[in-house]
């Protein structure tokens, strides 16, 4: 019985020797990081990807599937990056953009700044405490040592749960945090990750700014991105471009999915304008664009739009998409020299004869719920190059 007894102390002794090596270890690099660092507010704004192999079931036989799992990339106001280094759900990881942090910036080495949180910073480091010291008590006093495991395991779901924004905290903090409107802080967070995907040291070298389904209302916080040549706002809640703020290099610009947004009051800011994509939005009129002497591409389907005469001066267009909108006239589509694409379907248009002057169209078509002579598609047809892919209704055919 003795015997038995030396072994099993000697087993525990053991046991909590290579505890004590790994947590010391964990300290050590923790404690190096934490003397060779500076402390520094930043925002979750990317998560960097990769494929690992996961087993769909308990037992080691269990066939095994890929799967993503995402590290966070943490940003400060200055540009300094912090990747974490524990891997979560891909999912999860999306979750955790906006949360407001703290990281380690390494003094010398950026590839040693650290994410200073529970899961990212210690996480290990209080796994390997707790079993030293469960292996301990669960000796000497098994009732101290289950209660100290339920608070342990109590406390680590509880911030690992908050940490990956089960709990929605990370989100609420980070808001409280900065004092700024909920647009200002999408359009911040989008700005951070263009700068940290290209490598950008200010915003003024952004030229491509996304910033998609992020509930933006105001374009007034990017005034500075001057730059600019491309920006992607799709599936916002704009209501205008009243806020957009002057940008002579813009060339191309989506607001497709905007729901609320009903006029183009502001798009004169870009006056340079080459390209405008708004499909699926809430226009009613492309009131402004007659303002944008260089646009080519059009692409305005599924909104509400009847007149479309703010077109009639642009004649640099080659690429009209203007599907399902109520659209009785396209007088303004006349003498378009450049015009070689062209789709009004599903409209209210009972004369294409206005499109005779346009002879360089390859592509596209009109249909109309109210139907137009097919005399005038057979004379559009004879009037443009024969290999032109342009619809000919079913009726005319």
């Amino acid at each position: 019985m003795a015997a038995t007894k030396q072994v099993s102390d000697r087993t525990r002794n053991i046991f909590i020797l290579i505890f004590a090596v790994i947590l010391c270890w964990f300290m050590y690099d923790r404690l190096s990081v934490i003397s060779n660092s500076t402390v520094q507010n930043a925002t979750i704004l990317d998560c960097e990807n990769s494929w690992t192999t996961q087993r769909t079931g308990s037992s080691m036989s269990s066939p095994t599937r890929d799967v993503v799992v995402s590290a966070p990339v943490a940003m400060t106001d200055d540009g300094q990056k912090a990747v974490g280094t524990v891997k979560v759900p891909e999912k999860r990881c999306d979750a955790m953009i906006g949360n407001a942090v703290k990281v380690y910036i390494h003094n010398t080495d950026p590839t040693k700044n650290r994410i200073n949180s529970f899961l990212q910073f210690w996480f290990f480091p209080s796994i390997f405490a707790f079993l030293a010291f469960a292996v301990f008590f669960n000796s000497q006093r098994p009732a101290l040592g289950f209660f100290t495991t339920l608070c342990f395991f109590g406390f680590c779901g509880y911030m690992v749960a908050s940490e990956l924004n089960y709990l929605d905290l990370g989100k609420k903090a980070a808001s409280e945090n900065m004092n700024a409107a909920p647009s200002e802080l999408a359009l911040d967070r989008c700005v951070k990750r263009e700068m940290l995907d290209k490598g950008y040291q200010t915003r003024a070298e952004i030229t491509k700014l996304v910033c998609q389904s992020a509930k933006i209302t105001d374009l007034s916080s990017i005034h500075d991105l001057t730059n600019l040549t491309g920006m992607y706002l799709q599936d916002n809640n704009l209501e205008s471009l009243e806020s957009l703020g002057y940008y002579p290099s813009l060339k191309s610009i989506s607001v497709a999915g905007n729901k609320m947004l009903t006029t183009l009051r502001g798009i004169e800011n870009a006056p340079n304008l080459e390209e405008f994509q708004a499909n699926k939005s809430g226009l009613i009129d492309l009131n402004g664009l007659e303002q944008l002497p260089n646009l080519r591409i059009i692409g305005a389907m599924m909104n509400n739009i009847q007149d479309i005469s703010p077109l009639a001066k642009l004649d640099k267009l080659e690429d009209v998409v203007l599907n399902y909108n109520p659209i009785s006239d396209i007088s303004a589509l006349t003498n378009k020299p450049a015009l070689t694409a062209l789709q009004v379907y599903s409209s209210k248009v009972s004369d294409i004869t206005p499109l005779y002057t346009n002879t360089k169209l390859t592509k596209g078509g009109v249909t109309s719920d109210v139907g137009y002579p097919c005399e005038q598609i057979q004379q559009l047809k004879a009037q443009i190059d024969p290999a032109s892919r342009f619809h000919v209704p079913d009726e005319c055919k």
